[in-house]
């Protein structure tokens, strides 16, 4: 494949966990009359994506095989949500130039985006060893792992990435979520300063800092970044969520409740935000469309092949099965709970309790936030 120079690589990234990921596309300008000339950079800085979008459609349809071309019309799918025609044209793409570096991480974005966690990990470990050791593919790498519960390793990812220059406030705000989630509540306030003291943060970075903040049980201050993103205008699962979280932590149900519903028909809605719409439920004591919820997050989450490594979901059931008085489910799903984290102390309690014949109150199981 020659690649057209002034229209790939065209991609600027930036990615989110609990959180969040995006591709800031910086690629191609007014239309040109060869496809190697096509540049419309600044319609996508502009986020005119529709003339972006119609000027290399138009290209394509007389170059129905340029690779480049598939790519980066990929790439504008992606930053408007299309990821079903994203992905179509990625793989094209591929099926074109297989063993394209470029194209196998934009598929691995676009798991990650879906909630699609291990067939992205194999995206990602189907590109050159070069590759995989680039800064945008490092950061990659650890929201993969987080989402498979290594913080070390995505610790390790991230610091290899900042180590290459990788210093963006985004870098640093996901460094910081990771010490928190690891307990090291001042270390990750320290990264989190950083990024926040960055003159100019993207919008991953402005959320992946909010989802530090309400990890912090600063709730308030979470909403008002969260908001800051102009929600009504985004059709992404993870910010709604989050401001779901925010909303939940505050007891305002109702908009807790708008903001969960709104999460699960975004494109990148995944099992995980329908559990923490039934954590939402929960905590309204609507536990009947709770144990719906989760129900329905669990069997997502299996028929995708996604790997549940957090116990929240399982507790969760575990409690919305007690109090209907179904010990039996009860006592699989702290199973299947203690499984996933064998450090769980009060879990290994409450199982132990079960074989001497003694139930647990429901009000006894952990159950926290499940995480996406």
């Amino acid at each position: 494949m020659a690649p057209f120079q002034p229209f790939r690589p065209l991609s600027q990234w930036a990615v989110i966990f609990h959180i969040a990921l995006g591709l800031l596309c910086a690629a191609c300008g007014p239309s040109q009359q060869t496809a190697d000339s096509i540049d419309v950079t600044a319609l996508v800085k502009a986020r005119q994506y529709e003339d972006a979008s119609e000027i290399i459609s138009k290209a394509l349809s007389e170059n129905p095989r340029n690779v480049d071309l598939l790519y980066n019309f990929a790439l504008i799918q992606r930053l408007t949500g299309d990821y079903t025609e994203s992905r179509r044209n990625a793989v094209r793409a591929l099926e074109l130039s297989p063993g394209d570096d470029d194209v196998l991480l934009l598929l691995a974005e676009l798991g990650v985006l879906e909630g699609e966690t291990k067939p992205a990990w194999d995206r990602l470990n189907q590109m050159s060893a070069s590759a995989r050791n680039k800064p945008r593919s490092l950061y990659l790498s650890s929201v993969i792992q987080m989402q498979m519960g290594s913080l070390s390793e995505a610790e390790g990812s991230l610091r290899k990435s900042i180590s290459l220059g990788d210093v963006t406030p985004l870098t640093k705000a996901t460094l910081a979520y990771i010490k928190i989630q690891q307990g090291k509540i001042e270390e990750g306030k320290a990264y989190l300063a950083e990024s926040e003291s960055a003159s100019e943060k993207s919008d991953d970075a402005i959320r992946q800092i909010a989802v530090c903040r309400l990890e912090l049980g600063q709730a308030q201050n979470a909403l008002s970044l969260a908001k800051r993103l102009d929600p009504e205008s985004k059709r992404d699962a993870n910010l709604w969520a989050l401001i779901g979280r925010a909303h939940l932590a505050l007891l305002d149900f109702g908009e807790a409740e708008s903001a969960f519903t709104r999460a699960l028909v975004c494109p990148n809605s995944s099992p995980w935000h329908r559990a923490q719409y039934a954590e939402m439920l929960f905590a309204a004591q609507r536990e009947d469309e709770a144990l719906t919820q989760a129900q329905a997050a669990e069997e997502g989450l299996l028929r995708s092949g996604t790997p549940i490594h957090s116990p929240s979901l399982y507790n969760l059931l575990a409690t919305l099965y007690a109090r209907k008085d179904q010990m039996l489910p009860a006592h699989k799903y702290l199973q299947l709970s203690l499984s996933t984290d064998s450090n769980q102390s009060k879990v290994k309690e409450l199982l132990n309790r079960f074989i001497h014949g003694s139930a647990p109150s429901p009000d006894e199981i952990p159950s926290v936030t499940p995480e996406p």
